[in-house]
């Protein structure tokens, strides 16, 4: 049995559950693709500018699928140089969108239902992590670790350390509890997961040193 997806710009997607294919035959699948419902926005910065390069998701809100994700590489959509963005395959029913960008805390739009009228979207600049790592065994600083933090939108804000063993990870939304956890992976030694810090929105949390 096979599952069939059938994807168009400005169409609904439609899915086709166990699809039966005799080797040696041919097997005909009709699909009547119906005209999509719309959410578009503009997203801006913190000076109100408009900002390019924003990822921006979206998926339904209370509906589940049947069988397995469908593979589609990537689903989000990126602002262009006017701010704007637009997804035009949607079925009329509540969405939740998300919008990220590496330098701003994560936007999460938990019911939003398509429109005609463009929505607003302004970032907030969100927390920064910042310090060094180095190893453990010889207090050298450490180059090409990489510090991940798991956002509330279910992305990922990380940073690089460079040949100081420094690294930043800028745009953290701030939590309830004002705590995040970082984790942090080099090849070759031991995976730091869960490493609790203090954060607060507009602020930078530093002088912390992680050892590997």
């Amino acid at each position: 049995h096979f599952r069939l997806a059938f994807d168009a710009p400005g169409y609904q997607r439609q899915m086709r559950e166990k699809i039966v294919v005799t080797p040696g035959e041919q097997s005909r699948v009709d699909v009547a693709l119906a005209l999509g419902s719309s959410i578009r926005g503009v997203v801006y910065d913190t000076l109100g500018q408009p900002l390019a390069g924003a990822r921006c998701r979206v998926n339904e809100v209370g509906v589940q699928q049947a069988g397995p994700p469908a593979d589609f590489s990537d689903d989000s959509v990126e602002t262009d140089q006017n701010g704007e963005f637009v997804f035009d395959t949607l079925r009329d029913v509540t969405h939740r969108l998300v919008v990220s960008h590496e330098l701003y805390a994560t936007y999460v739009g938990t019911r939003v239902q398509p429109s005609t009228e463009a929505l607003t979207v302004q970032l907030t600049e969100g927390c920064m992590v910042r310090g060094v790592i180095f190893e453990e065994a010889t207090g050298a600083p450490l180059e090409g670790a990489v510090v991940f933090v798991h956002g509330n939108g279910g992305e990922q804000k990380t940073g690089l350390s460079d040949s100081s063993g420094a690294y930043e990870v800028r745009g953290i939304s701030e939590t309830r509890r004002g705590t995040t956890f970082l984790n942090v992976e080099k090849e070759g030694y031991e995976r730091i997961a869960n490493f609790k810090v203090q954060i607060a929105e507009g602020t930078i949390t530093e002088g912390r040193e992680h050892e590997e």
